[in-house]
């Protein structure tokens, strides 16, 4: 998410409406960038994220949370979702179950 994260603050200042307490992560995000740990698990940037900034601004919980999430997006009117998976240095034996997760117990829910 540090790197999502990153494009709404990659040039210094938020791009977008966004509270307080985001606008803090936000920069934080930014101050502590590595562009060598981009995407990996552990990475400054990842540490900055706190709980509230990832149940805002991802979606993450149990399939059936997620599911419900992902779902009220689709009844907002999107059609297409780009969902991303485990990052570089997540432990291979939770990403594969997590992707297992995904695939049969949060996409058969939001079909």
């Amino acid at each position: 998410m540090g790197a999502f994260a990153r494009f709404s603050v990659m040039h210094g200042s938020v791009s977008g409406p966004v509270e307080p307490d985001e606008r803090d992560t936000f920069a934080a995000v930014h101050d502590a960038y590595d562009m060598t740990r981009h995407t990996q698990v552990g990475s400054p940037q990842a540490s900055t994220l706190t709980p509230e900034f990832i149940e805002r601004f991802g979606i993450v919980g149990t399939p059936e949370t997620c599911a419900q999430r992902l779902g009220d997006l689709v009844d907002l009117g999107l059609d297409k979702l780009i969902v991303t998976g485990p990052t570089l240095g997540a432990d291979p034996t939770e990403a594969r179950a997590a992707l297992a997760r995904f695939a049969t117990e949060v996409l058969p829910a939001i079909r």
